[in-house]
């Protein structure tokens, strides 16, 4: 934990989403299985036992690799939508006017680090054929 938490506020008395994994053939079954062990072993996710259950599935990549999404339709329908104002790309860049020295953020190491409040973990559950991971 960074002191920044990531909440999921969602609607009292919704019902919890419980969706059934998708179907896939043997590839994409060993390539999800795959691709749930790097993520445990990065410790990225670990096995849950929410009763909210979204769906994984394969996308393919521009590479002909494979990337792993999580369905979250289901999940978001019962979120509370926050609305925060988005900056426009003209003011800001007005606002780099007149400055010399610029540097180069690495935005992609730490997308994956942003941690979950205590007690909304359940919320981020997926499902493959495997098991649950949150």
């Amino acid at each position: 934990m960074r002191g920044i938490e990531h909440q999921i506020d969602h609607l009292l008395g919704a019902p919890v989403p419980d969706k059934l994994a998708y179907r896939s053939n043997t590839n994409e079954s060993k390539e999800i299985q795959r691709q749930v062990q790097e993520f445990l072993d990065r410790s990225y996710i670990r096995e849950s036992l929410s009763p909210c259950l979204v769906p994984s599935l394969l996308v393919p990549k521009k590479d002909d690799t494979w990337c792993m999404c999580v369905d979250s339709r289901a999940i978001n329908n019962i979120s509370i939508k926050y609305r925060f104002l988005i900056p426009r790309l003209d003011v800001m860049l007005d606002e780099l006017h007149g400055l010399k020295v610029f540097s180069k953020i690495d935005l992609w190491s730490g997308y994956q680090q942003l941690g979950m409040k205590e007690g909304d973990e359940w919320k981020t559950t997926f499902k493959t054929k495997y098991g649950l991971y949150e």
